[in-house]
């Protein structure tokens, strides 16, 4: 059965040995008595909309990339009933409680379901209000295949999620240093659209930022490797953020043969294949 989210809006208040306390737009949720068991998006219900963006902000170049553009949407879709359940619940799990500085990651061979994976984490997330962005690198188009616009694409993201996001990387873009930004390095574009004006804002808010990156393995060789690069630097400056990766093996991305192996199920339920999920550190 599905975790409910109960009590939206209630705060300081106590129920069955947990101590809810309203944080920012969403809850943290404390086990006196240890550690979670089960965490869940649904638990975190963190209460974001879309909000209208200011000229500027909608001059930020893009891809149309996140999981609902309908190019995803083409190639992906959600796992259907109990398939995969307990990887979705692991990761959910880890989003809500794992410990910062770290990016999940999923590695398998192609097929077997990484995306739809990625695209019900991220549905979920969003549900719940904590799904900061999204990107689904495919090589079969051109503007998703390389990194060019990939940060760009995630700060206009973020900024439709959070008000007060869009408001600080609005005031970065005011500056010319800002604009130079968008047509440089990856690691530029991170840190002048996104680390600089979030650092402060994320300092003082503990409930997650989930981001889910699916298909490095189809980004150009190069640009991937700047993308894990610039993503390991994300997550160590905004240590909320939660970062899930999906990759098929290379040589040049990131495995772990002591990782936790997950067997993938068919939507029929059938066993089909296996991958490995670990977390990376940094």
């Amino acid at each position: 059965m599905e975790p409910m989210s109960l009590f939206k809006g209630a705060k300081g208040f106590e129920i069955n040995h947990f101590s809810v306390n309203n944080i920012a737009r969403g809850a943290t949720l404390t086990n006196n008595y240890g550690s979670v068991k089960y965490l869940s998006f649904a638990t975190l219900h963190c209460s974001h909309e879309s909000h209208p963006q200011s000229p500027i902000i909608e001059k930020l170049p893009r891809v149309e990339a996140s999981y609902d553009d309908y190019a995803c949407k083409k190639q992906s879709g959600p796992c259907f009933g109990r398939t995969r359940g307990g990887l979705i619940n692991d990761i959910e799990e880890w989003s809500a409680t794992g410990d910062r500085s770290q990016i999940y990651v999923l590695s398998g061979l192609a097929g077997i379901g990484k995306s739809t994976v990625a695209f019900t984490i991220a549905d979920r997330a969003k549900t719940a209000g904590c799904l900061g962005a999204s990107f689904f690198f495919s090589r079969d188009e051109a503007e998703r295949s390389n990194a060019k616009r990939f940060f760009t694409t995630m700060a206009f993201q973020l900024c439709v999620y959070d008000d007060q996001f869009s408001r600080a990387i609005e005031n970065v873009l005011r500056e010319e240093h800002g604009i130079a930004a968008t047509t440089k390095d990856p690691r530029d574009q991170l840190e002048v659209l996104i680390l600089g004006p979030l650092r402060d804002i994320v300092r003082l808010r503990p409930q997650p930022v989930v981001l889910v990156v699916d298909a490095l393995d189809e980004c150009e060789d190069r640009d991937a490797v700047k993308v894990l690069a610039a993503l390991m630097g994300l997550v160590q400056e905004l240590p909320s953020f939660r970062v899930l990766l999906t990759t098929r093996p290379r040589p040049h991305l990131p495995t772990d043969a002591s990782g936790h192996r997950k067997d993938f199920g068919s939507c029929s339920g059938e066993p089909r294949d296996h991958c490995r999920s670990f977390i990376l550190r940094v």
